[in-house]
């Protein structure tokens, strides 16, 4: 009995500390005198406060303190993504860098992703570069879709199918018909000169795409590869299938049921 009553009170226990807030972070001593006050407000209180959760600002507010702060704030948030002292508040500060919807920034991220991308070229086993540039137009998307897209269209016919291989993914997200164009004729150039090395890419992009045709050959696709695959990828179609098959007329799927 005593052991019973022992363990309903360490799961209780352990109940009631799951359903507390996280625990922020501890910011560094005294940084509230070392904030920099020429900017209002101060880049510094903004990432303690995104620390906290309660009571953080939204990403709106973040980018209307950009439109005071300038391109000034930048460095210093990466000085404080160098500072030691700061290490636990990194994704935070990271977070407002990425909401900075200045054309300074849009700038410096494309010159970013373009040395991103020359530097996979010939280089398929650079995951960390090749999941910096995903993150960067990912970002860059966020706040500038067209300029995004536009910046993976002027590379669709580059002659390293390393590169195309890593815009493949991202580009099949434009629900735009030249970027569709752009996706599927890198997906046929992998398949002719890089399969299956490049399956993972293809795929992605194939469901990306979001056609029935697409998503079909997708799973096509990856029976090649293995069993596995193919099971994972016709679950990661079922609801687009499902979806497209919603938006069609009544009257095409009794047909399509009674020629089955």
């Amino acid at each position: 009995m005593r052991n019973a009553t022992v363990w309903i009170a360490v799961l209780t226990l352990a109940h009631m500390a799951r359903a507390l807030p996280p625990i922020p972070p501890l910011p560094p001593v005294n940084w509230e005198s070392r904030a920099n006050l020429r900017f209002e407000p101060p880049v510094e209180q903004v990432v303690v406060e995104l620390g906290k959760i309660k009571g953080a600002p939204g990403d709106d507010a973040i980018r209307g303190y950009w439109k005071g702060w300038g391109m000034d704030a930048m460095a210093r948030l990466k000085a404080m993504l160098d500072d030691p002292h700061w290490k636990q508040y990194d994704r935070w500060i990271q977070h407002v860098i990425d909401l900075c919807p200045l054309a300074e920034a849009h700038k410096a991220d494309e010159a970013q992703m373009n040395q991103l991308l020359h530097a996979m070229a010939g280089s398929k086993e650079d995951k960390d570069t090749a999941r910096e540039f995903n993150r960067l137009i990912s970002q860059y998307a966020a706040y500038n879709p067209d300029a995004a897209c536009a910046f993976l269209l002027s590379h669709k016919d580059d002659p390293s199918l390393d590169i195309r291989e890593v815009i493949v993914d991202p580009l099949a997200r434009f629900d735009k018909p030249q970027a569709r164009e752009a996706t599927q004729k890198i997906v046929d150039d992998l398949i002719a000169h890089d399969w299956p090395q490049s399956h993972p890419h293809v795929i992605n992009a194939l469901i990306g795409i979001g056609t029935r045709e697409s998503c079909e050959r997708a799973i096509q696709l990856a029976g090649t590869v293995s069993p596995d695959l193919a099971k994972q990828t016709r679950k990661r179609c079922e609801w687009i299938l499902g979806r497209l098959r919603a938006q069609e007329p009544m009257s095409k799927i009794l047909k399509q049921e009674d020629n089955r």
